[in-house]
C-alpha cells in the first residue's frame, strides 16, 4: 500500500556522524533506496540514494564519516541494522525534477588502514590477540563458541610469541587463516568464519510462509576464489542475514535442507516495490 508517497508500514533509517562523535544526524521518513552487498575480501559496501534533502543535511553528511542504515517494517519484520560503515563520497544528480544524493560506503574502509607495531608475548592466548587487533580496529570479535571450542582457540599460543606489524586487518587475517578461519568485517564487527562453516551456532528458518519468494534456483557460487553448485534464493528483506549464517530453508519442490550464505545483497526502497534480499547459497551436508 502507498501512503503518501511511500510503501506503507516501511521504514528505512540513517544515522550519520563522525568517528567518536557522541551526536549523530537522524534522517527518517525520506525518500531513500540503498543496496548492501558483499564486496571483494572482507568488506560489504553500500550504495544509498536519498532524495532532496536541503543544502545543509547534504553539508554534514559530507563532513561525516560514518554510517549506520537500518530498515525493517513496523510490525513482523522488526527493524534492524543492516549496515554499518564509511562514507566514501556523496555525489549530487539530476533526476528529473527531483536531486537525488548518491553515498558511497564501505564497512571496513577506515579500520582496514590502522596500523599495529606490537610483540605478543608465547603466554597470551590466540582469541586474545585477535581480541585485541579488532580493539585496535575500533570493532568488537564476533566468533561463535562452537569455532572457539573447536579449534581451541582460548588456549592455542604461538611458540616464542608473535610479532603484529602493519595493517591491524592484514594480521588479524593472517591468523585467521592460520586456523582455518575467514575474517568477515560488517556490522561493525569482525566476524570469523569457519572456511566452508558457518558464523552462527542458530540457524535461520525460510519457507514460503516466512518470506520465500521462489523457490531454490541452480547456480554456480565462487566461495574463497573457489567455484562451486550452489542455489540462488529471494526472500522479502532480512537483515539478519549475512555471509556464513546458516540457513534452513523448506522449499516447496526441494524439500527441508540446511545452507550456508555465501553472499547476499540487501536491496530497498520505501518509494518502489524492492525490498528484498537475494542469497547465493551451498548445502550443507
Amino acid at each position: 500500500m502507498i501512503a503518501g508517497g511511500t510503501v506503507f508500514g516501511r521504514i528505512i533509517e540513517l544515522e550519520i556522524g563522525k568517528l567518536g562523535a557522541e551526536k549523530a544526524l537522524s534522517l527518517k521518513g525520506l525518500h531513500v533506496d540503498f543496496v548492501v552487498k558483499d564486496g571483494e575480501g572482507v568488506d560489504s559496501t553500500a550504495e544509498i540514494n536519498i532524495y532532496n534533502i536541503s543544502k545543509a543535511t547534504y553539508t554534514e553528511i559530507k563532513n561525516s564519516s560514518v554510517l549506520v542504515l537500518s530498515a525493517g517494517h513496523e510490525t513482523g519484520n522488526a527493524v534492524r541494522i543492516i549496515f554499518v560503515g564509511q562514507i566514501i563520497s556523496i555525489v549530487p544528480f539530476k533526476n528529473g525534477g527531483d536531486i537525488k544524493y548518491t553515498i558511497s560506503c564501505k564497512s571496513g574502509a577506515k579500520t582496514r588502514s590502522v596500523k599495529v607495531s606490537k610483540t605478543y608475548t608465547e603466554n597470551i592466548s590466540v582469541e586474545k590477540i585477535m581480541k585485541d587487533l579488532t580493539v585496535e580496529m575500533g570493532l568488537s570479535l564476533d566468533v561463535a563458541d562452537r569455532v572457539i571450542n573447536k579449534f581451541g582457540l582460548r588456549a592455542k599460543k604461538y611458540d616464542g610469541g608473535l610479532t603484529v606489524y602493519g595493517k591491524a586487518s592484514e594480521e588479524l587475517k593472517e591468523i585467521a587463516n592460520d586456523f582455518g578461519l575467514e575474517l568477515v568485517i560488517e556490522e561493525a564487527k569482525a566476524k570469523l568464519i569457519e572456511k566452508g562453516g558457518t558464523g552462527s551456532d542458530l540457524a535461520l528458518s525460510l519457507s514460503m510462509e516466512t518470506g520465500m519468494l521462489s523457490s531454490l534456483k541452480p547456480t554456480e557460487v565462487n566461495e574463497n576464489k573457489t567455484k562451486k553448485n550452489g542455489w540462488s534464493c529471494i526472500s522479502v528483506l532480512m537483515p539478519e542475514l549475512s555471509r556464513g549464517s546458516k540457513l534452513i530453508v523448506v522449499d516447496p519442490e526441494l524439500g527441508s535442507g540446511t545452507y550456508r550464505v555465501v553472499s547476499r545483497v540487501h536491496t530497498g526502497s520505501n518509494y518502489s516495490e524492492s525490498f528484498y534480499t537475494e542469497s547465493e547459497l551451498v548445502e550443507v551436508l
